[in-house]
């Protein structure tokens, strides 16, 4: 029964912003993460509690294109030794329009924003018997609209998240490194 009223209850937050599913054909292309909010923060890329407002790691656009399975994401990832990497995985469609599975039946759900051409991703799952999320902002471009920013943070506070611990992630540098561990 809690399950069922934390359902509608987020189902009635989600209508009251606005967010639409999103249509794989829409999601075609290149995308860049405007904000990122996760919980726990990933260890090692913050050292603060607050957080910054930016990540000291710097993250590379991706690529969403369609394929036979589903949505393909692409990304070309740069490690220390200067080599590249492009890492890929598939996103299957499912019946309910927000939601894709990933590898591992990982849900990810992603919805449109008012905003043309911003999304909101999301994902959650256990781990050590408590709910861990991660979500982002993507967009076409690295420009942030305020409305969109908003809508995301007003996101953050409906999984009853603190919208403090958003980062906006640095895309400085020619190479958009993010170097892994």
């Amino acid at each position: 029964m809690q399950r069922l009223l934390l359902t509608l209850g987020l189902a009635s937050v989600l209508h009251a912003m606005e967010l639409l599913p999103a249509q794989p054909e829409e999601l075609v292309g290149k995308w860049h993460i405007l904000l990122w909010m996760g919980s726990p923060i990933i260890p090692g890329l913050m050292m603060t509690s607050p957080p910054p407002p930016q990540m000291t790691h710097s993250l590379p656009p991706f690529w969403m294109e369609l394929s036979k399975e589903g949505m393909m994401i692409k990304v070309k990832l740069r490690q220390p030794s200067g080599d590249c990497e492009e890492m890929q995985t598939i996103l299957w469609k499912t019946d309910d329009p927000t939601k894709f599975m990933a590898e591992k039946q990982q849900a990810i759900h992603i919805w449109a924003t008012k905003m043309k051409m911003y999304y909101i991703m999301h994902t959650q799952g256990e781990m050590k018997d408590k709910t861990r999320h991660m979500m982002m902002l993507i967009g076409p471009t690295m420009e942030k609209k305020p409305e969109a920013v908003k809508m995301f943070e007003e996101f953050v506070e409906s999984k009853g998240l603190d919208k403090a611990r958003v980062m906006a992630p640095s895309h400085t540098g020619n190479d958009r490194r993010l170097w892994l561990p």
